[in-house]
């Protein structure tokens, strides 16, 4: 990933969309849900109550449909905070698509 932006979003980023997905803000509220309702489709064809890895889990968005169990990795330490609060039952570690931490 390019420096700068790994900077912005460890850093600077500070979107919840799971807070958007779950109020009304507008055609983006739209967009969240549309996309939280494919991956919970694409849990329900392929998922048995193994644990899944969510890379890039962002605040928690698709990864609070996962079986429990499951690891949510994210470079934004805020992120896997709101990951707490949105997905208890997954485990939120920092880390990056490019270097996972396992």
């Amino acid at each position: 990933m390019d420096p700068e932006l790994l900077r912005y979003y460890r850093e600077v980023q500070s979107y919840d969309w799971t807070a958007i997905a779950d109020r009304w803000h507008g055609p983006e509220t739209i967009l969240h849900r549309w996309r939280a309702a494919v991956v919970r489709r694409l849990i329900a064809t392929h998922a048995d109550s193994s644990p899944w890895l969510d890379v890039g889990c962002g605040t928690g968005l698709c990864s609070r449909d996962l079986p429990p169990g499951s690891v949510g990795v994210d470079v934004n330490p805020r992120n896997l905070e709101r990951l707490r609060h949105h997905a208890p039952h997954i485990t939120g570690q920092l880390g990056s698509a490019e270097e996972l931490p396992f």
